[in-house]
């Protein structure tokens, strides 16, 4: 610190003072600005990160000490400066991040903890994550390699000069909105590749339709309370590519897809259905609950490997089905949503339950058909199960009615949860700490027996601490709270009933997109089950509106066929009030629970896809419809053989 030169005139004095007060109050409020930029604001009040400030109450008002008027009564301005030299050197350097545990990444000291003060005035320490780079994105260019750091918190969506963050709309505006103030150019898969020999570190989880999800097992901290997810490929090699250009979209995609120029222009297929969830379903279901992931770049020879390994994993029928797109250069990598804390094992144990809704209202379109009228007071869900069981893919109709779940009402929340739970098939599974414990692979459990109970009975003894023979009926009561509680459903049911013509109407439009004769209103002409005409009105709209009418019916889709991801962990009462998680008390149990809710598998629906939703729709009505008529006539034999 520079020493202030001296005077023996009063007014050289007066200035001498007046700037070492000047100087001492910088000293003091820089040293609190750069303790509140470089710690805390970025960790709180974590032990081992605190500054001289960070012991303050959150409403003390630091400032400069207050003077005497005369500089000689203590010392004059040598004291002064040396209580200046010594405040410097009580600031503590910055804290090191590197040193703290990560989101992802294994310690290289003890865990982080926060320092809780309860109301009776204990302190209570609890253990939490701290954000920071992590991961390095390397590109080469003449001749050289640079690595840069990739924050845990961002996205890895690389614009030419800097990261970008998410975008969008909030939930129920105009679908135009979703695609304001996008200007990514390109995004790269995160280099790190996987070989051959890393195949055995990721184990079969599950897999829908689409894709095969797979949970890491291995012990690299880059991969550490992470999920992958790598697309099929029909082994009857009926994959139609359609009219697609480099980037897999088709032209008649591009058009419904043209407000958001990101979807259109990339390059890559993989890529474009990573932008449709952080671009589009992302900000209609909340960015609190959608994890769009990032994409990671694998060798053939990989994919190759875990197709070995993982076909004796799989259900039969859904091995035969498809296999592993070995054709694909990378798959998407994602949280474990299983896990509530990734990267390492928690001392609690996570309950985590996946539930897929399906369609949660009953569509109202002018478009039904007559004899398809009965949609309007059935469920989908009901008609499709009369279609599976005919089918043998189930052996009993689950009592699950989607209309109980997206209700509002607690009670029919709770009716729809069991009903769930006693006929699971592929719509309910319980995961603990990231192992399947209840439900089934791929098909799914069609009923709840009494054993399966009892063993669930068991694994519950850790979760939820009650008698044995009431954890099951109390976990039931739990995912119903945290369903009605959280309210997620409601933002999953306005994006569902962005279908607003059905498929019935849609597909009309659809048609006419793709510059075709529409084959509906030609099966209806020759059927004459219903008049043509009725749809006349669908074909004579403006195309700007038949193209927001399947952008809409697309969205509708993937919003009915996706899942809800909900993990559990107990915790103390004082801790789950200061949590960053959301938290809930079962009255029953008189225990507390930390939760956090996110949507899973929202994947792009190709356009193409119309025609077989149509004829699936056929297929639903036309079996229901036959099955009704049976019954009917079985209850007029039994009325006539009554009457003899």
């Amino acid at each position: 610190m520079e020493r202030a030169s001296s005077s023996s005139s009063e007014s050289s004095s007066s200035m001498g003072s007046s700037s070492s007060d000047q100087t001492s109050h910088f000293v003091t409020s820089s040293m609190l600005s750069r303790t509140s930029s470089s710690s805390s604001s970025a960790f709180g009040d974590y032990i081992g990160t605190e500054s001289c400030f960070d012991i303050l109450e959150e409403n003390d008002v630091v400032s400069a000490p207050t003077k005497p008027s005369n500089r000689y009564r203590y010392g004059g301005r040598r004291r002064e400066e040396r209580e200046a030299r010594a405040a410097a050197a009580r600031e503590f350097p910055p804290p090191i991040p590197l040193l703290a545990q990560t989101e992802n990444l294994l310690p290289h000291m003890p865990w982080v903890l926060k320092r809780v003060v309860t109301s009776d005035g204990r302190l209570i320490l609890r253990e939490e994550k701290v954000r920071h780079h992590e991961y390095f994105r390397a590109h080469r260019a003449n001749g050289r390699l640079t690595l840069d750091l990739v924050a845990a918190a961002e996205e890895t969506v690389v614009e030419s000069g800097g990261m970008v963050g998410g975008g969008g709309s909030p939930r129920g505006k105009c679908m135009k909105s979703c695609f304001v103030g996008m200007t990514v150019r390109e995004i790269r898969p995160m280099e790190i590749g996987l070989e051959p020999k890393d195949a055995v570190d990721w184990s079969y989880r599950g897999e829908g339709a689409v894709n095969l999800v797979l949970a890491y097992t291995g012990s690299s901290p880059s991969f550490l309370g992470k999920m992958m997810r790598i697309q099929k490929m029909p082994n009857d090699g009926k994959e139609d590519n359609g009219n697609t250009s480099g980037n897999g979209l088709t032209s008649h995609e591009k058009v419904i897809w043209g407000e958001c120029k990101e979807l259109v222009s990339c390059q890559n297929k993989e890529i474009v259905e990573f932008l449709f969830v952080k671009h589009v379903m992302r900000p209609l279901l909340g960015h609190k609950h959608v994890n769009p992931g990032m994409r990671l770049l694998v060798a053939k020879e990989f994919l190759e490997s875990v197709e070995n390994i993982v076909t004796s994993q799989r259900p039969s029928w859904r091995a035969d089905a498809a296999s592993v797109d070995t054709h694909r250069n990378s798959v998407l990598l994602m949280d474990d949503l299983t896990l509530f804390a990734h990267g390492r094992v928690e001392d609690k144990p996570c309950l985590s339950v996946e539930i897929k809704p399906k369609c949660g209202f009953l569509p109202s379109s002018s478009f039904i058909a007559e004899e398809n009228v009965i949609k309007k007071s059935i469920t989908r869900f009901e008609m499709h199960q009369v279609l599976k069981l005919h089918d043998n893919e189930i052996s009993e109709i689950s009592e699950y009615d989607p209309l109980d779940l997206f209700s509002g009402s607690k009670d029919r929340i709770h009716k729809a949860i069991r009903a769930l739970y006693a006929t699971p098939q592929n719509n309910f599974r319980v995961f603990l700490n990231g192992s399947l414990v209840f439900g089934g692979l791929g098909g799914g459990t069609c009923k709840t027996t009494s054993k399966v109970e009892q063993d669930f009975e068991h694994l519950l003894k850790d979760i939820i601490k009650t008698k044995d023979g009431s954890r099951a009926n109390h976990f039931i009561e739990l995912v119903a709270e945290t369903v009605y509680t959280s309210g997620v459903l409601d933002h999953l049911l306005d994006v569902q009933k962005l279908d607003k013509y059905n498929i019935e109407g849609a597909v009309h439009v659809y048609y006419d997109l793709i510059n075709q004769p529409c084959r509906v209103c030609k099966e209806l002409e020759k059927s004459k089950t219903s008049s043509a005409s009725q749809f006349s009105s669908m074909h004579s709209i403006p195309m700007a509106e038949k193209v927001n009418v399947l952008k809409e019916f697309l969205i509708s889709a993937t919003a009915k066929d996706c899942s809800v991801m909900i993990s559990f962990r107990s915790t103390d009462a004082v801790i789950s009030r200061s949590s960053s998680h959301s938290n809930l008390h079962l009255e029953s149990a008189k225990q507390e629970f930390d939760y956090k809710v996110h949507f899973i598998d929202l994947d792009m629906r190709p356009l193409k896809k119309m025609e077989v939703y149509y004829e699936l729709d056929k297929k639903i009505m036309n079996t229901y419809l036959e099955m009704v008529k049976k019954k009917e006539a079985r209850g007029e034999r039994r009325a006539q053989r009554q009457c003899f």
